[in-house]
């Protein structure tokens, strides 16, 4: 009994024990930072003055200032597996101090509230992940005076179902055009099971930055990684009297890039100037890392071999993760069986892309625990035991890092190849199970390894060759559009056009619709009918004791999404025409699009527009041009793009459209649809020509290539502002 007491009484203290080391009161904490941060001397927040180039911007960041800290403690911790254990938790404060100059309203605007998040926390096995935000606020008047604004003021916005704070508002009071925002956030770590987030040190802005500077501690236990790219400035590295390590920079003239948060086709890890940081507390016993992981010490620019054997280990554990997978298994292991009873002297080929197809449609939805790269090394480990020739790859992304600038595992994606790399299977989102090159990776230079085993404990936790290997590129003709319209003015109301449109759409360009349209009823029987699989989801689910209660459900959800599915294709309609339709009359997808041998997703739909006919007089004038739907126009700062841009893929769009002319009216200049401009990037092709009373209308829009260079960026805005006139066009119906 003595025993059990003194155990009990020991747990309790060591369980609040780590919570004392960040336990300091919330108030006194913010208003003791909020001192100190408003005394750092440093000249830069000491000058009010903008630089005369900058006067007509929106606003000006005068100074910008990053601080980060990052110490290991080290105390005794309880456990559900050990018992009285040293741990040792990262702490980590980060500070960003912004003083910006405020020119009009629009930043006014941008800048009139702050909005942070006070306290979160997650403690699994009795250890503890804190966060704490700290936010300071001050405003700066042209003569000088400062006002600080009252933080306690903030106001809780209540989201969720059971309404409970998700965060704090701030509004800044009295602040106006030409004052200056002093302001900070400060983020408050404590980790004990996860590792730090990667960070970004961002050198870029929607305002342009006079002054920047940052200045970085960490404790000589950690392992400090960090990589400069597109241009940001290099660390100066030193060593304190502890022994830690400080890493700072400072720079000034940082031009805007005011675009940044809209701006389409952007890749930021290739395109914008920035410092990516990782910390790792190598100590901690609840962390995991690779056998890879470097040791404690600042290492700049990692190679790629050593992130390539970091991604290789993290595979590795995996392969020895696979608990909870015995329902998935036994379904796709007895699906296999049937394929190979039925299709005996089916190729290797049919073989590989029917086991994918099995895994990917058994898959669960739960992310958390069936992840991407657990699914492909399933796959990997399906082929591999049904004899089929097989490699990993490890392939950087195109809206990722550079392969010679890759910073952490994250960046390569894993997928594989099969037959001697005829087939490329990577892990699909959605309703699209076809297989198929994900866009992302298309023409990425990729790392293969042919698996002889997967070793947990060793450094490369693969053992097999690696070789080097380029990812095809689907062309155009493989992504793409075809859409055949017939359009007839209503006879009782000559404004409003009855559209009937049959919609074609392949490749790249058929998940989002896929995702849109589909039912997930639908799909689930499709599928099951190309598997082979005879029982029924209803029929499986009566057959699991664990889901027989869950049929009511799952049948009361599918009966309300075929009722949504109507408000589903008026969301197309209008995504398609900038207009929301009068009335959707029916509607009917033809082919789902998620096998391999019949891949086209189509569907056809029957509306009523208004809004592109007007009335002149006796006459009528069709907005002929946008009938082939909206486009995108670039506005004054997409013209000026100072990046390259990356596409998803190649791809062509086109267009059939039949009009029927009304009785007693003729159509005039049938010439302004004629369109023709063609370069290394793009077309556009366009002919307008009336048989009997029909108008006929083909255009066709081509993006040739899915990377344009900057300096190459105007080629592409040739086409795109061709396809934008041909949309602005309008035809007379005379009377």
């Amino acid at each position: 009994m003595k025993t059990k007491s003194l155990r009990a009484t020991l747990l309790a203290i060591f369980m609040l024990f780590p919570l004392f080391l960040f336990a300091d009161n919330y108030r006194v904490q913010s208003e003791k930072l909020r001192k100190e941060v408003w005394a750092w001397d440093m000249p830069m927040f000491k000058n009010y003055t903008v630089w005369d180039q900058y006067k007509n911007e929106s606003a000006v960041i005068i100074a910008w200032h990053k601080q980060i800290n990052a110490r290991i403690k080290n105390y005794l911790l309880v456990d559900i597996l050990y018992f009285g254990q040293y741990s040792y938790p990262l702490f980590y404060s980060d500070i960003d101090r912004v003083m910006v100059k405020i020119n009009d309203k629009t930043a006014l605007d941008r800048y009139s509230q702050l909005s942070f998040k006070e306290e979160d926390k997650s403690s699994p096995y009795f250890a503890s992940n804190r966060l704490r935000t700290i936010i300071g606020a001050r405003v700066i008047k042209p003569d000088g005076s400062i006002k600080e604004v009252n933080v306690e003021d903030a106001v809780s916005i209540n989201e969720g179902k059971n309404e409970k704070s998700a965060y704090k508002k701030l509004a800044i009071p009295n602040l106006q055009v030409g004052d200056i925002l002093d302001y900070f956030y400060c983020y408050e770590y404590q980790y004990e099971t996860w590792s730090l987030p990667y960070q970004i040190i961002p050198l870029y802005s929607r305002y342009p930055i006079q002054s920047y500077s940052a200045h970085c501690e960490f404790d000589k236990k950690l392992t400090v990684e960090y990589r400069s790219i597109n241009g940001a400035p290099d660390f100066n590295t030193s060593i304190d009297k502890a022994g830690n390590t400080v890493l700072e920079f400072s720079t000034t003239q940082i031009p805007k890039f005011d675009n940044v948060e809209d701006m389409q086709w952007l890749s930021p890890y290739r395109d914008l100037p920035m410092v990516r940081l990782f910390v790792l507390n190598g100590s901690s016993r609840y962390i995991y890392k690779p056998a890879s992981a470097r040791k404690a010490g600042v290492y700049k620019n990692v190679s790629y071999e050593n992130i390539l054997n970091d991604a290789k280990g993290i595979v590795a554990n995996q392969s020895k993760m696979m608990y909870g997978m015995n329902d998935v298994n036994k379904k796709v292991m007895s699906a296999i069986t049937n394929f190979l009873l039925m299709k005996p002297n089916g190729s290797k080929e049919e073989l590989a892309n029917y086991i994918f197809t099995v895994l990917r449609f058994y898959w669960p939805g739960d992310h958390a625990n069936y992840s991407s790269m657990k699914f492909v090394v399933r796959l990997q480990q399906l082929l591999k035991e049904y004899n089929i020739e097989n490699k990993l790859v490890f392939s950087t992304m195109k809206d990722g890092a550079r392969r010679d600038e890759v910073f952490q595992a994250g960046d390569l994606e894993v997928a594989v190849t099969a037959n001697n790399n005829r087939q490329f299977f990577s892990f699909s989102e959605g309703y699209d199970l076809s297989g198929g090159i994900a866009s992302r990776l298309e023409g990425e230079i990729a790392s293969t390894v042919v698996v002889d085993a997967y070793e947990k404990n060793t450094k490369n936790g693969i053992e097999g060759r690696i070789e080097e290997y380029k990812i095809p590129e689907t062309t155009y003709e493989q992504n793409k559009e075809i859409s055949i319209t017939e359009v007839r003015f209503n006879g009782n109301d000559p404004l409003q056009l009855l559209f009937s449109r049959k919609m074609t759409k392949t490749g790249d360009l058929k998940n989002p619709y896929q995702s849109l349209l589909v039912l997930f009823e639908d799909w689930d029987k499709a599928m099951r009918d190309h598997l082979m699989i005879k029982q029924s989801l209803m029929e499986e689910m009566q057959g699991d004791k664990n889901q027989r209660t869950r049929i009511n459900e799952y049948q009361s959800y599918f009966d309300a999404k075929r009722k949504e599915q109507k408000e589903m294709i008026k969301t197309e309609i209008t995504s398609v025409h900038s207009l929301e339709p009068k009335e959707v009359m029916d509607y009917k997808i033809h082919n789902l699009g998620v096998i391999d041998s019949s891949p086209e997703f189509c569907y056809e739909v029957n509306y009523i527009l208004e809004g592109l006919v007007k009335k002149a007089g006796d006459n009528l004038i069709l907005d002929a041009g946008k009938l082939i739907g909206s486009q995108w126009v670039p506005t004054e700062k997409d013209r000026n793009r100072t990046v390259d841009a990356y596409y998803p893929t190649a791809m062509m769009f086109e267009n059939e459209i039949r009009i029927q002319i009304p009785d007693g009216y003729q159509v005039q200049g049938l010439e302004v649809l004629r369109y023709n401009v063609n370069n290394e990037y793009g077309s556009f092709e366009s002919e307008a020509s009336q048989k009997d009373h029909t108008i006929v209308i083909k255009t066709k829009k081509i993006y040739k290539k899915s990377f344009i260079p900057k300096n190459d960026w105007p080629k592409l805005l040739e086409m795109i502002d061709q396809a934008n006139d041909f949309c602005a066009q309008s035809l007379v119906l005379k009377k």
